[in-house]
């Protein structure tokens, strides 16, 4: 690429002043402890999770990514609503600050604190406003509850009201033991996660019921795209029994998916079935290590039109977060 016009959507941070909170954790409370050994854990091991961002840029540059879409991932229990306001905000507010330090490199998906949804209402209205926000992200399930959940409805008014880009992020398959080894949970059970995400949006009609809000569903959705045509004959042999008034294929409106974690072959197949203008560029940076973002890049290359390119890589990301703005 000739500029570095590429959109990465799918990139995580943590935050200074959530480092503090949490990473500096000296109470006794059993939940917090863990978080802050999973924290340390985490930036132990990439570093540029939360340092480095001079390097960062310059990763970006060297393959062709203009802006990341900072994250910070998968959420963890805290206790309280107090302190998982606090927690969410010192994420958001040094995110903030980061993409100020950084002009045009980085924009925010901001936290909100679920499970308490008029906590979530308020966050959102508080850095809906801001130029560095592109939208937020939330969890495919919280606290035991699908992202269909009628408790979420009041919030989603409010995403369709600022005309929001939510991006979905995984919390592990829960299914207690069955994914424990092998490291299956991370390599299996978050694909799971995705395509249940996804099924569960279409099916219940949230798209439709707001048309306002997108959704980025990351991993290309799961397993999705290869079981697009199962879904299609299901719906089709019970369609009188079912919510959809046309194949699960024919109703991903308001759906996205990003390519993250995935070679050229999986890349192909989605965008195949799912049409490129559904398919946006991720990298997960920095969780698959320091040449992730040139991983992904390659992926995306081989096998792809220039059409095809400028659209996941820019245009279809362009759009979203212009809306975002709007």
């Amino acid at each position: 690429m000739s500029a570095p016009l590429a959109v990465d959507v799918h990139a995580h941070a943590s935050t200074e002043p959530f480092s503090a909170l949490v990473g500096g954790y000296e109470g006794r409370d059993e939940v917090m402890l863990a978080a802050r050994e999973r924290h340390l854990a985490q930036v132990e091991r990439f570093p540029l999770l939360s340092s480095g961002w001079d390097r960062r840029v310059q990763l970006m540059e060297e393959v062709g990514v203009g802006r990341q879409l900072l994250s910070a991932g998968t959420p963890r229990p805290f206790p309280g609503r107090q302190l998982r306001v606090e927690i969410v905000q010192a994420w958001n507010d040094g995110a903030d600050e980061l993409a100020r330090r950084y002009p045009g490199r980085f924009s925010v998906f901001a936290s909100v604190p679920l499970p308490f949804v008029d906590a979530a209402i308020e966050e959102t209205r508080r850095i809906a406003a801001r130029p560095t926000t592109t939208g937020v992200t939330v969890s495919t399930h919280t606290a035991g509850m699908a992202i269909d959940d009628p408790a979420w409805e009041a919030l989603y008014e409010v995403w369709n009201e600022l005309g929001l880009t939510v991006f979905l992020h995984p919390d592990g398959f829960c299914v207690r033991g069955l994914l424990a080894d092998y490291g299956m949970d991370i390599d299996i059970g978050t694909q799971f996660d995705d395509v249940i995400a996804s099924v569960r949006l279409i099916n219940s009609l949230i798209p439709e019921r707001f048309p306002d809000v997108s959704w980025i569903v990351p991993h290309l959705g799961g397993a999705l795209p290869f079981l697009l045509t199962r879904l299609d004959q299901h719906w089709w042999n019970s369609r009188q029994q079912r919510p959809l008034s046309a194949r699960p294929s024919e109703s991903l409106r308001g759906l996205y998916f990003d390519t993250a974690g995935h070679g050229a072959a999986p890349i192909r197949y989605a965008l195949d079935h799912l049409g490129s203008r559904r398919v946006l560029f991720g990298s997960d940076f920095p969780m698959l290590g320091e040449d992730c973002l040139s991983l992904a890049m390659r992926s995306l290359l081989d096998g792809t039109t220039a059409e095809e390119r400028g659209a996941v890589l820019e245009a279809n990301a362009a759009g979203l977060t212009a809306k975002s703005r709007a």
